[in-house]
C-alpha cells in the first residue's frame, strides 16, 4: 500500500505578519508532526505556501522545514504563490520555465500535477495534458483550484478557474478522474460524470459555503491521506484545533 500526505493553503506569512490571528507556522508544524507519524511515500504541497505575495524568505523556511522529514516532498504552485520562484526555493524540479506542471506515478497510479496558479492554463500545459491523458487510464490529478464552481457563493463568484477547456479536456477522457485540490478553503467533494473533485481543506482558516460574501466559518484544519492499494483508492481528511497566536 502506497500513502500520500496532501496539505495545501497553507498562507504562510513572515513572522511579523498580521494573519488575523492564526498561527500558520504552527499550524503546519503540527500537521508536519502528524503527517511525519504516518510515514507517507511522499508529501504534497497544493499551493498558497505564501501568505497574500510570494516570498523568498518564506519558502526559504519552509524548504528548512521539509528537508527535515525524512520522505520528500511534491509541490504544486497556487495563486499565493510564485511558480518560477517556489520552483527555485524550494529546489522543485520542472522541465517549464515559467510553470510548474509534471507528472509523477505511484505504484502503478499515474499522477499528473497542474499549475493553475493563474487561474488559468496555458497553451503548452493544454497540449501537455492532452499528451498524458492519452497515455493513461484511470488517474490522479493534483491541482490548485478546482476546475468549475463547487457551490461555495464567494469562491465561485470571486475566485473560480477561469478557463471551461481545463473541464471539457479532463470530460473527454474515458476513464475516472480523481482530482485533489484546495483553493476554496472548504471540505466538499463534487462529482460530474468521471470527474471526481476533492477539495481539501487550508491550514489557514475555512470559507463559509452559507453566505455570498466573505466569512470565516471555523479556524479548524485539516490535511487528506490518500491510500493506493493495488486498483482501490482510499482517502480521508485528518481535522485538528487551529493555532491561535497570544492576543497582544
Amino acid at each position: 500500500m502506497t500513502r500520500l500526505a496532501f496539505i495545501t493553503d497553507l498562507h504562510i506569512g513572515r513572522p511579523d505578519a498580521d494573519t488575523y490571528g492564526v498561527d500558520v507556522r504552527a499550524n503546519f508544524l503540527n500537521v508536519l508532526e502528524e503527517v511525519r507519524a504516518l510515514q507517507p511515500e511522499v508529501l504534497i504541497i497544493g499551493g498558497d505556501i505564501c501568505f497574500r505575495e510570494p516570498d523568498a524568505e518564506v519558502y526559504a523556511w519552509v524548504r528548512r522545514q521539509l528537508e527535515a522529514l525524512p520522505f520528500p516532498t511534491l509541490a504544486i504552485a497556487g495563486n499565493h504563490d510564485e511558480a518560477p520562484l517556489m520552483k527555485e526555493m524550494l529546489g522543485l524540479d520542472s522541465a517549464h520555465t515559467h510553470e510548474l506542471f509534471f507528472r509523477h506515478d505511484f505504484d502503478g497510479w499515474p499522477a499528473l500535477f497542474l499549475d493553475t496558479s493563474k487561474a488559468a492554463c496555458s497553451e503548452a500545459q493544454y497540449e501537455w495534458l492532452e499528451r498524458q491523458l492519452a497515455e493513461v487510464g484511470e488517474v490522479l490529478v493534483f491541482l490548485h483550484h478546482p476546475p468549475f464552481a463547487a457551490g461555495v457563493p464567494y469562491m465561485d463568484r470571486n475566485h473560480a478557474f477561469r478557463q471551461s477547456r481545463l473541464v471539457e479536456l479532463l470530460g473527454r477522457h474515458p476513464a475516472p478522474l480523481h482530482l485533489f485540490c484546495g483553493h476554496y478553503h472548504v471540505e466538499l467533494s463534487v462529482h460530474r460524470r468521471q470527474l471526481n473533485v476533492h477539495i481539501t481543506p487550508s491550514l489557514f482558516f475555512q470559507i463559509s459555503r452559507q453566505t455570498a460574501d466573505f466569512a470565516v466559518d471555523h479556524y479548524r484544519v485539516a490535511w487528506r491521506l490518500i491510500e493506493l492499494d493495488g486498483s482501490h483508492l482510499r482517502h480521508e481528511l485528518r481535522y485538528r484545533e487551529g493555532a491561535r497566536l497570544p492576543e497582544v
